[in-house]
């Protein structure tokens, strides 16, 4: 866990108005690496459930190379899986189609899905319909 984050949860469980740590020594609000740690064993909660403040989750906006070139798998094969059981399906019900077998798996770009039909109409599985301008027909 970085640095920083260690020190806002440590100030938040030793700085309360009642603290499950006490700190030593007390000096000011600043929360030092110096500084030690002990459980504070005259607490006594009138509730039974103590909440503790829970770091805030890291995941970076921008995954890194080599999980996007992964992702750029996962989303080809659900594209194709979707065109061969379709044969022939229009842009929008394409990408609501992809959108929704990746649910859950994790989050994607809009512009990412249209750059990889483009890639698989260039890998030649997938072409554009002639009667209609949004359409895609699959290419056994």
């Amino acid at each position: 866990m970085p640095a920083d984050v260690v020190e806002k949860v440590l100030a938040s469980i030793s700085l309360s108005r009642f603290p499950l740590l006490l700190r030593t020594p007390k000096e000011g609000k600043l929360i030092k690496p110096t500084d030690i740690f002990r459980l504070n064993i005259s607490y006594k909660p009138s509730q039974t459930k103590i909440k503790l403040p829970s770091p805030p989750s890291a995941r970076p906006d921008n995954p890194a190379p080599e999980v996007e070139s992964e992702r750029k798998y996962i989303i080809d094969a659900a594209i194709v899986r979707i065109m061969k059981s379709r044969q022939t399906i229009e842009h929008s019900a394409l990408i609501l189609a992809v959108f929704d077998a990746l649910q859950g798996k994790f989050s994607i770009d809009n512009h990412f899905v249209k750059n990889r039909i483009e890639v698989l109409i260039e890998r030649q599985f997938l072409k554009r319909s002639e009667d209609g301008i949004g359409t895609y027909t699959y290419i056994a």
